[in-house]
């Protein structure tokens, strides 16, 4: 047997624990958008895209607080809900986003 590893990089604590690039996403219940979460001033929030390719994704939601970690499509996909703790107590509040 081999002494000889082959060169395997080391993963850090922050590449751990950083935030996701893109995570949780959904498509609409009309199949034309999709969301997903990713940061936005360090903290994860929701961002919207035309499942078509048309156009940038666009951040919807803003908060630099604390990270949304809950949405949910309504059956209309005009309308976006999600959750969010504001101050840490895990008192949720629910809010609507007109897209």
């Amino acid at each position: 047997m081999s002494a000889d590893r082959p060169d395997v990089p080391y993963l850090t604590v922050e590449d751990i624990l950083d935030s996701p690039d893109r995570t949780g996403a959904a498509i609409s219940p009309d199949g034309s958008k999709f969301a997903y979460l990713a940061p936005w001033c360090d903290r994860l929030n929701v961002w919207i895209q035309d499942l078509d390719g048309e156009g940038e994704a666009r951040c919807v939601t803003a908060d630099s607080r604390r990270s949304v970690l809950r949405y949910h499509w309504t059956d209309d996909p005009r309308w976006l809900l999600y959750e969010q703790d504001g101050d840490g107590d895990e008192d949720y509040h629910l809010h609507r986003v007109d897209l």
